[in-house]
């Protein structure tokens, strides 16, 4: 199904999805998910499971039935008193300071009274203003670079330091939890697959880009996903039994995630799973790695990923014996013969 000017409106719900257990009328009770009302029109052509994928994600965006923090600022600027209105434009510029600060606090940063930051949270649709910390908390934690900018950043420390030392720690914090039997186990099945796809959305892209290139020195076999200009039903229907997807899975994640390690464990392929490491281990994926993207500034730093990867690419050439070190071999010699590289 294709949906057209979605949109929820419990009161005259067509259909209702079944995300849950909870009535339409009532509240819902602790614990289980509420249901989704929507009044949209449908086109032919797509699946139920497409409709699905659909209801999840706009559940998600909407945290609990809740619009995102900054989509009610933006509804909100319009009826705004004058020092409200300054308020909103200043959480629209940094929103995780809400998380961060008091009350009190935020009306200092953003010039405005105590009273004036109580009327506005209740303008956005907050009982109280904890409740409005814990949505932009939530959001925070997802991810979104917007919500880790403070108007206070760190003056007094030299960037160049923070920057090279955390990431440092999250080099040293990603190895203490990485045992070389599991990333010899993963080579090992890297080396005896028939199809080893290595697939990431966003900045995740770059990341699978790089594993492919170097394992792809080694073995004939390697594909990045999704290709240019193809959605990724093409290369996934192909997979076989034992075949092995790599997927790197930092935030921020596509919504199809989880859709997408489902159909590839529906094809008998094995799966290594890369996220940051507040994910909890996961029991559906054949080997989870986790690192950590700690960083000072608003951008996950992804070093502990790259060095998880120069790790695995190595343990890849050096298993692969003799097989490997013959294609080593003619790729050197090609570049010879087309004069390629600098010598």
């Amino acid at each position: 199904m294709q949906f057209r000017n979605l949109r929820c409106n419990a009161s005259k719900c067509h259909c209702q999805t079944k995300l849950g257990t909870a009535k339409e009328s009532g509240r819902p009770e602790v614990g289980r998910r509420r249901e989704l009302s929507l009044q949209y029109s449908i086109t032919p052509g797509s699946s139920d499971q497409t409709s699905r994928r659909r209801l999840l994600a706009i559940e998600r965006m909407r945290n609990n039935g809740r619009e995102p923090f900054v989509e009610r600022l933006r509804n909100a600027l319009a009826t705004l008193h004058p020092a409200e209105r300054r308020l909103a434009e200043f959480l629209l510029n940094f929103p995780g300071d809400l998380a961060s600060y008091q009350a009190s606090e935020l009306g200092r940063l953003a010039n405005v009274s105590n009273a004036t930051v109580t009327r506005t949270i209740k303008k956005l649709g907050y009982a109280t203003y904890d409740e409005a910390r814990r949505h932009v908390r939530a959001e925070r934690q997802s991810g979104a670079a917007l919500f880790q900018i403070s108007s206070h950043s760190d003056q007094g420390e030299n960037p160049v330091d923070l920057h090279f030392e955390q990431a440092i720690r999250n080099i040293g914090d990603t190895g203490k939890f990485i045992a070389i039997g599991e990333i010899d186990e993963l080579a090992k099945a890297i080396l005896a697959a028939g199809r080893v796809a290595f697939v990431g959305f966003r900045a995740n892209r770059g990341l699978a880009t790089y594993a492919s290139f170097q394992i792809g020195q080694v073995i004939k076999n390697a594909i990045e996903l999704p290709l240019p200009g193809h959605t990724l039903a093409e290369p996934l229907a192909a997979l076989q039994k034992d075949d092995v997807v790599v997927y790197f899975a930092l935030p921020r994640r596509v919504a199809d995630t989880q859709v997408i390690i489902d159909q590839v464990n529906n094809l008998g392929a094995r799966v290594a799973y890369i996220s940051e490491d507040s994910v909890e281990r996961r029991t559906d994926v054949d080997w989870h790695f986790r690192c950590s993207t700690f960083a000072p500034g608003p951008i996950f730093n992804h070093v502990s990923v790259m060095a998880l990867i120069h790790l695995l690419v190595t343990r890849v050439v050096e298993l692969s014996g003799r097989e490997g070190r013959r294609r080593l071999s003619q790729i050197e010699t090609m570049h010879r013969v087309l004069g390629e590289l600098e010598n």
